[in-house]
C-alpha cells in the first residue's frame, strides 16, 4: 500500500480489512481470473517467455521453480472461491507475517497503528510446503520445442545458480554482469563480432532453493548450433581466463548504482525490507549489498564459474520452427 503520510491512519484501517476480512467476490474473482487467462495467452505468444518456461521446466523436473507462476489455463478455470478461503486460512498466519512501513511517518504511531489492526490475530500452527529438492543436472539435458510463428530459433544454455542466503550470491551477481547487456561480453562477441543473434544476454534469479542462471540468445534458425558453440566458448573463457580489472569495476559499480537508483523510492525500500525478512537473509541486507558487491575479486569470479558453470552437465533448451524437409 501506498498513501500519503498525513492519511497514514485511515489508509492502514483499509489495509488491516484488506488483509484481514477479504471477501473474495465472484465479481471481482471473475476480474481475476480474466486478467490471469489474457496474461496466460500473451505469455504464450512471446517465444523470448516460451523459451524460458521450457527451460525452467527442463531444469526443474521435481521442484516448483519449474512450473509456471501463472498457472495454465486450466488450472486457473477451475479455481473456486472455496480454494481461495482454505489457501488464504492457511497462510495468512502471524507466525509467517512480515509488515515493513517506510516513510514520513513515526515510529510509535506505526506500532500502534499495527498493534491496533494485528494484535488480536491468533497463532496458528502454520509451515511453509515441503518441497522436492532439486539436483543439478548430471549431464547435458536438451529439450526442443517447434512453433511456426517467427522464423527465428530462441535458445538458452543453462544451470542452477545460488541460494538468496548463499556468499556467492554477490560474485554470481557480478559474474552475470560482466555477460550480459549492450556492454557485455555475450553482446560483443556474438553479436558485434560474429553476427550470431538478434539478441543475447544472459539472466540470473536466485531463490530460497537454488535458483537459475542461463545464456538466452536469438537467433536465425540455421545459426543455432554456432550460437551455441559461442556461448559455450564464452563461458569456458570466463572460467579458464576470469574477469578483466576493468570488466570488474565496471559490473561492480553498474550493480551498486543500480540499486541506489532503485532504492531510493519507499516502496522499493519497504519490499526489500519485508522479503529479506521473511526469507531468512535479514531486513538489514540493504545495508551489506554495496560492501558485498565491492568485495568481490577476480578469483571470486573463477572461483563461483567453476562451481556452477559445468559445460558437460547443463540444460538447452530451443524453441524453433520446423525444419524444412
Amino acid at each position: 500500500m501506498e498513501a500519503l503520510s498525513r492519511y497514514f491512519e485511515k489508509a492502514m484501517d483499509i489495509f488491516a480489512d484488506v488483509l484481514l476480512n477479504p471477501s473474495f467476490s465472484p465479481e471481482e474473482m471473475e476480474r481475476a481470473r480474466r486478467d490471469i487467462l489474457s496474461a496466460i495467452k500473451r505469455q504464450e505468444d512471446n517465444l523470448t517467455r516460451t523459451a524460458l518456461n521450457l527451460f525452467l521446466k527442463t531444469l526443474y523436473t521435481r521442484h516448483p521453480y519449474g512450473l509456471d507462476i501463472l498457472g495454465t489455463s486450466e488450472t486457473v478455470r477451475s479455481i473456486n472461491k472455496e480454494d481461495l478461503v482454505k489457501y488464504y486460512k492457511s497462510y495468512a498466519a502471524p507466525e509467517g507475517m512480515i509488515i515493513s512501513v517506510v516513510g514520513d511517518v513515526g515510529e510509535k504511531g506505526v506500532l500502534k497503528a499495527i498493534g491496533r489492526h494485528f494484535g488480536g490475530l491468533k497463532k496458528r500452527t502454520f509451515s511453509p510446503p515441503e518441497v522436492a529438492k532439486e539436483p543439478p543436472p548430471e549431464t547435458v539435458k536438451e529439450a526442443v520445442l517447434k512453433r511456426e510463428e517467427k522464423a527465428q530459433a530462441h535458445t538458452i544454455l543453462g544451470f542452477q545458480a545460488p541460494t538468496l542466503k548463499d556468499p556467492d550470491r554477490y560474485a554470481f551477481e557480478v559474474l552475470n554482469t560482466v555477460l550480459a547487456g549492450q556492454g557485455g561480453r555475450l553482446f560483443i562477441e556474438l553479436r558485434d563480432k560474429r553476427s550470431l543473434a538478434y539478441s543475447v544476454t544472459s539472466f540470473l534469479t536466485f531463490g530460497l532453493d537454488p535458483g537459475s542462471f542461463g545464456v538466452y540468445i536469438a537467433s536465425s534458425p540455421e545459426k543455432v548450433d554456432e550460437a551455441v558453440e559461442g556461448i559455450k566458448r564464452e563461458l569456458r573463457g570466463l572460467i579458464n581466463g576470469g574477469v578483466t580489472k576493468e570488466e570488474l569495476k565496471r559490473a561492480q559499480n553498474y550493480l551498486v548504482g543500480t540499486f541506489e537508483i532503485g532504492f531510493q523510492q519507499n516502496a522499493s525500500q519497504a519490499a526489500k525490507i519485508a522479503f529479506d525478512e521473511l526469507y531468512g537473509v535479514g531486513w538489514d541486507e540493504y545495508t551489506r549489498y554495496s560492501s558485498g558487491i565491492y568485495s568481490v575479486t577476480e578469483e571470486d569470479i573463477v572461483r563461483v564459474a567453476k562451481k556452477y558453470i559445468d559445460l558437460d552437465r547443463y540444460v538447452l533448451t530451443i524453441v524453433r520452427p520446423p525444419e524444412e524437409s
